[in-house]
């Protein structure tokens, strides 16, 4: 069962532990490699102890800390590989009702389980990475048409725009 923000002690990090966080994420940035297990060595007292991590473990560790540098407090939900419609649109901040339209009309799949309604949680990253690519594609396009037709300059490069 997913964990709750009441079920979990939420503290933010004091300075020291940012400044911590923030050197211990440079660290590990500089040899994490997407994908790739991680292997790190514990010190504790006079023993030492090889842990190794699963790529994506390690990817979120690194943005755990880059957070904690920032001075954001940090919490770990989990979710079952398969997600309600509820669920589903607090990921993708949307309504339940539009997820729902969404699952009709076929552009995220689910199936039904007695009333409810159930769609697997890689199905609906899918659909968010695909719709921010599209929005992205998009803003872009207009900002491209924007600055042709000479409404919009930039105060500065934007790297999100394509040139």
């Amino acid at each position: 069962m997913p964990s709750t923000l009441s079920d979990k002690e939420v503290k933010t990090p004091k300075p020291a532990e940012m400044e911590l966080a923030k050197e211990a994420s440079r660290k590990l940035a500089a040899h994490l490699h997407q994908g790739d297990n991680f292997r790190l060595q514990i010190k504790a007292g006079r023993s030492f102890e090889e842990l190794v991590l699963p790529g994506h473990a390690a990817k979120m560790l690194l943005d755990m800390l880059v957070e904690m540098g920032l001075g954001n407090a940090v919490q770990l939900t989990s979710l079952q590989p398969e997600i309600s419609t509820q669920q589903a649109a607090d990921l993708l901040n949307l309504s339940r009702p539009y997820v729902v339209k969404l699952t009709e009309e076929g552009a995220i799949p689910s199936r039904k389980i007695g009333l409810r309604q159930m769609l697997l949680l890689e199905d609906v990253m899918a659909y968010k990475r695909e719709s921010f690519a599209k929005r992205s594609e998009a803003l872009n396009e207009l900002t491209a048409l924007n600055q042709e037709l000479g409404f919009y300059d930039p105060p500065f490069d934007n790297p999100l725009v394509k040139k």
